[in-house]
């Protein structure tokens, strides 16, 4: 199965797999590194951009006014708050700030890169076989589980059984036993037939593979690769 293959072309500058993990790197060493609020909307407007590139439009958008509501809570709120519900508040948004742009590249990873250019890219860098196949398995893995917990939601309406935040309050017990049980099961299982899967494509093979996936770097590439470290140096900077 490959990821979300439709959406890998719909980019308006495709760009390279090589540059969206690094890219992950980059923004989240500048952020765990040196917390600054220029540098972190600067992080999370070409994360943005990049999702506009994607022609997710309003997924962007709505990265843009989460973490304008973060901020504003944070500058603005919080200190008119005192004792124990600000600092408990002021952690809670400080954190979803710090680990925004880890789960905003890998969304951005995952909904623009198919599985074969995933590969191509991690034998372009020469990366061990013994880390393409677990992380091949893993970026199959995801989608498969979100379809596989889809189908035990979809189940469990059918015996009058509804999962939400609510629920999960009102009888956690339950919960656990309809939705967490089926769902760890069935995740074993899925990721032994994926890398059973893995195997049989020959991915452990020490030998070149060929692939049909062209993986280059274009001037995009470049000029994001450019702008990783510039992240990076006015991190160190401070």
């Amino acid at each position: 199965m490959e990821l979300l293959a439709t959406q890998a072309s719909r980019a308006f500058l495709p760009l390279d797999p090589r540059t969206k993990l690094a890219l992950t790197f980059a923004a989240c060493f500048a952020l765990f590194r040196f917390v600054d609020l220029p540098l972190e909307s600067t992080v999370i407007g070409v994360i943005v951009l990049l999702f506009v590139n994607e022609k997710r439009f309003a997924f962007a958008a709505g990265v843009v006014l989460v973490f304008a509501t973060l901020v504003f809570f944070d500058w603005y709120v919080t200190p008119l708050l005192g004792g124990v519900v600000a600092a408990v508040l002021m952690a809670i948004i400080r954190c979803a700030r710090l680990f925004m742009p880890l789960y905003l590249c890998g969304n951005l990873m995952m909904h623009s890169t198919t599985v074969s250019q995933f590969i191509a890219a991690l034998q372009r860098m020469h990366v061990p076989s013994k880390l393409v196949i677990p992380l091949s398995v893993v970026f199959r893995f995801i989608p498969t589980l979100k379809e596989e917990w889809a189908c035990i939601q979809t189940a469990m309406r059918f015996r009058g059984i509804e999962v939400s935040a609510v629920s999960v309050l009102r009888s956690p017990l339950q919960t656990l036993e309809y939705a967490l049980v089926p769902l760890l099961m069935s995740t074993a299982t899925i990721a032994n037939e994926l890398a059973a899967a893995s195997l049989c494509r020959g991915l452990d093979s020490e030998a070149e593979r060929s692939t049909l996936a062209e993986v280059r770097l274009s001037a995009a590439d470049y000029f994001i690769l450019a702008l990783c470290v510039l992240f990076i140096v006015l991190s160190l900077m401070g």
